[in-house]
């Protein structure tokens, strides 16, 4: 299994006026190199776990969350 951090940045200045970035990590994806399967897991949603699939015709019609 590979895994990868998904991150976010947040930029800002310092006291001194400086600019920094400021990383998070805000969950993981793991890629399963015997099935090519993908996953994503996001912290703030912990009990979902996000499948990953490339965009084709076949899933083009999948329903949307709103």
């Amino acid at each position: 299994m590979q895994y990868y951090n998904v991150c976010t940045c947040k930029e800002y200045k310092d006291k001194n006026g400086e600019q920094k970035t400021s990383w998070y990590k805000a969950g993981v994806m793991k890629i399963n190199p015997e099935t090519n399967g993908r996953f994503l897991q996001l912290f703030h949603q912990p009990e979902t776990t996000f499948f990953l699939f490339e965009q084709d015709e076949d899933r083009e019609n999948l329903r949307t969350i709103e």
